[in-house]
């Protein structure tokens, strides 16, 4: 089993996958996360090199992001994701992926409920707060980090937007999930007697 923060890490550069990230750029991603030898210190050349060549290189902000998440410094994280969303808008994907493999994950060594809510956060205000996937990892977020009052809230949104919209066919797992929010769980294994 990895040690908690080599999951993480394994989870988050999984956003360097996104459609459009510059492979060429960034071709180790794959194994940027592997804290050990030195990978980290490694990888954060090759991006800050990434984005001499090409500053506005989408996937070399999210790797730097993920790095700085990791360590945790929050804020710069934080802008490292903006700036990757503001070059690929296909990295919205990204941080809602990685913020629902952190939320949800039965995993330990990935499950990380404050930086799924950091990442899901960032995606719905990056967005409005207008789309129900989104919506729904936020949700996921914030019932993991045991805010089932606000889960509960954010999930009825994500339904409400879901109505009109493409996310219509999961409005029955939005349904079940609201009930678990409010009643206190975050998945139907928690529901079991």
């Amino acid at each position: 089993m990895l040690p908690p923060r080599a999951g993480r890490l394994r989870s988050l550069f999984r956003g360097l996958r996104a459609p459009g990230a510059p492979r060429r750029l960034c071709p180790n991603a794959d194994r940027d996360c592997d804290p050990g030898r030195g990978a980290l210190e490694e990888a954060e050349r090759r991006y800050r090199h990434a984005l001499r060549v090409e500053p506005g290189a989408a996937g070399a902000h999210y790797g730097l992001g993920a790095i700085r998440l990791a360590q945790g410094a929050q804020q710069p994280a934080i802008v490292f994701f903006r700036r990757a969303v503001e070059s690929d808008r296909s990295y919205i994907g990204a941080l809602n992926d990685d913020a629902w493999r952190m939320a949800t994950d039965p995993d330990p060594a990935v499950r990380a409920p404050g930086q799924a809510l950091l990442l899901s956060t960032l995606a719905n205000q990056l967005t409005g707060h207008k789309r129900p996937m989104l919506l729904a990892t936020l949700a996921a977020a914030q019932a993991a980090s045991g805010e089932f009052d606000r889960a509960a809230q954010t999930m009825e949104r994500a339904l409400a937007l879901a109505d009109d919209r493409s996310a219509a066919r999961h409005i029955p797992e939005f349904r079940e999930r609201l009930a678990l929010y409010r009643r206190g769980k975050v998945s139907s294994a928690d529901a079991a007697p």
